[in-house]
């Protein structure tokens, strides 16, 4: 995406994420973002695209077989 999409492209659809993030009621108590890349990143859809969490107390992230707190 970053690589072939024109940099107009990628800058409505980072907008568009946050329009929809907005529309979700997510905007204002936040949210997380997930995108994979490739097959050993879970990837089932191989276009680009993002996940948006909320709603909810998201906890800490996970590195490996820890937690990642900052």
């Amino acid at each position: 995406f970053v690589r072939s999409a024109p940099s107009e492209f990628q800058q409505r659809f980072w907008q568009a994420v946050q329009c929809v993030a907005s529309q979700l009621g997510l905007s204002d108590s936040g949210f997380r973002m997930i995108t994979n890349h490739g097959a050993s990143a879970g990837q089932s859809v191989f276009h680009f695209h993002v996940h948006l969490l909320g709603g909810a107390p998201l906890g800490p992230l996970l590195t490996g077989n820890t937690y990642h707190t900052e």
